[in-house]
């Protein structure tokens, strides 16, 4: 009997964490990015993920993209015109060094 419950409590255990590690995979999505900034100008964009770590990059003013591998309404961005990113989240606001700077919850629709 101790057998057969130690087999039982593998499988639910072993199958928990495959139904976990699924769910986890499902919630990574591509969402649209874009720098609805001006002419020359250039945006700085910081991934902050809910998971721990973070993804830089930049785009040209005017330019469109998608960016895979992002948690909609759990990952959080910074994006800065014209000057990198801070590298704390919460330094992220317009007036930044000057310049502008926002920060965002990660969405679906459009994220700049």
């Amino acid at each position: 009997m101790k057998f057969v419950l130690s087999i039982l409590c593998g499988f639910f255990f072993f199958g928990g964490l495959l139904i976990s590690s699924n769910v986890s995979a499902e919630k990574k999505e591509t969402v649209p990015w874009g720098c609805d900034a001006y002419g020359s100008s250039m945006c700085y964009f910081s991934i902050h993920y809910n998971s721990g770590g973070n993804r830089n990059f930049t785009m040209h003013g005017g330019e469109r993209d998608k960016v895979s591998g992002v948690v909609p309404v759990k990952d959080q961005y910074c994006v800065c015109v014209g000057t990198p990113t801070p590298s704390d989240l919460n330094q992220c606001h317009n007036g930044y060094q000057g310049k502008f700077c926002k920060r965002g919850t990660v969405n679906r629709s459009y994220n700049n």
